[in-house]
This record gives C-alpha cells, sequence and structure tokens, in this order.
C-alpha cells in the first residue's frame, strides 16, 4: 500500500492550494463541505490511511471501505476516521450533503492535553452502525 496521504497532498488533491497556516506547529483543523469536494469528473478518492483525523457527518446514500469491512449506509451518517486505518468513500446520487473537519494530533494533543488515538470512536476495529 502507497504511504499515507499528507495534509498538503489533500489540500493539493482537493483544492489545488495550501492554507497559510499548514506548516505551524500548533497542529492543524479545518471544515469543509462535502458538497464543495465533489467536483463533477473528480477522480474518485483512493483508498489509503492519512495523516490526519476525519469526521463526517452527511446524508445520502454510499459505501464506506474502511479497513478490510464495506459497509453500504443510506441517509443520516457520522463517521470518525484514523491515521491508523485505510478507508474511502464512495457517495452515489444527487443528495449528497454534508460537512466534514480534518486536524491533526497536535492540533488535538494541543487544544485539549489529551490523544485523539485514545478516544473510542478512534479506535481501530470500532464499527457502529445504527438507524
Amino acid at each position: 500500500m502507497a504511504s499515507a496521504e499528507t495534509l498538503e497532498e489533500f489540500y493539493q488533491k482537493k483544492f489545488n492550494w495550501l492554507p497559510d497556516n499548514l506548516s505551524r506547529d500548533i497542529g492543524h483543523f479545518n471544515v469543509f463541505r462535502i458538497e464543495d469536494c465533489l467536483a463533477p469528473g473528480a477522480a474518485p478518492v483512493q483508498y489509503s490511511r492519512r495523516e490526519f483525523y476525519k469526521v463526517s457527518i452527511s446524508t445520502g446514500r454510499s459505501i464506506i471501505h474502511y479497513a478490510d469491512k464495506s459497509i453500504e449506509v443510506d441517509g443520516h451518517s457520522l463517521l470518525f476516521f484514523s491515521p491508523n486505518v485505510p478507508y474511502t468513500i464512495e457517495m452515489f446520487g444527487e443528495d449528497r450533503k454534508g460537512h466534514f473537519c480534518i486536524f491533526t494530533e497536535a492540533f488535538f494533543t494541543e487544544s485539549l492535553r489529551s490523544n485523539a488515538h485514545d478516544l473510542p470512536m478512534f479506535a481501530i476495529g470500532v464499527i457502529r452502525l445504527t438507524s
């Protein structure tokens, strides 16, 4: 498997620019609308690990490929992704809406004086589905 996607690669692929404060040692946090990242004809997101955490809240039909599992979701979903596990999300239909945030371990540690990887929602192997 290829190396983990960096923040720089994420911004270049999605937006073709880099935030001014990306290289500061305070960590990084940003929020995006899913609709803004789904350009017509855009290449699908590669199945890989990332060097950052991601939390997504969305609506619509999608398939989440996470570690060695694929899970179909139709409706509202709240997803947590850790740098330790590879993933990709396939979204279908015109009703793909929502938001996601990305953040680094340094941001979480600096802001909350704790480690994100210690939280249960980022534990390896945790998948919970409710309807």
